[in-house]
């Protein structure tokens, strides 16, 4: 029962933190960098899951399935202090999308617009 109701809450935390980084990453990121920082996100994602897919099927075959998904659940439910331990966590406000510093080529000369 908890298992199933902390994979429920798990699963809905995912869902919206997949919503929030997507938003943050169009926005802040360059359009012409947006596609190569999406695949290295989704690059290194789907690479962790193989290499906690690997990790789970050995510590399940070394020392059983029960003792695993607590070995591997228990320091999951705490990753939460990352966050709110960090600056980030009290941070309100996304940071806003990146400025170029110095304008190249012939609009370098125009006046900006207000």
């Amino acid at each position: 029962m908890f298992f199933a109701t902390g994979a429920f809450v798990l699963g809905v935390g995912v869902s919206v933190a997949n919503v929030v980084v997507g938003t943050f990453r169009q926005s802040y990121c360059p359009p012409r960098l947006l596609g190569r920082v999406s695949s290295a996100s989704m690059a290194t994602n789907q690479g962790t899951i193989a290499i906690g897919s690997a990790l789970g099927g050995f510590l399940g075959s070394a020392i059983g399935t029960r003792p695993t998904l607590w070995a591997l659940t228990a320091p999951l439910a705490l990753t939460w202090l990352l966050l709110a331990l960090s600056p980030a966590g009290k941070a309100r406000d996304l940071p806003s999308a990146l400025r170029p510093t110095r304008r190249t080529g012939p609009a370098a000369d125009a006046p900006s617009p207000a």
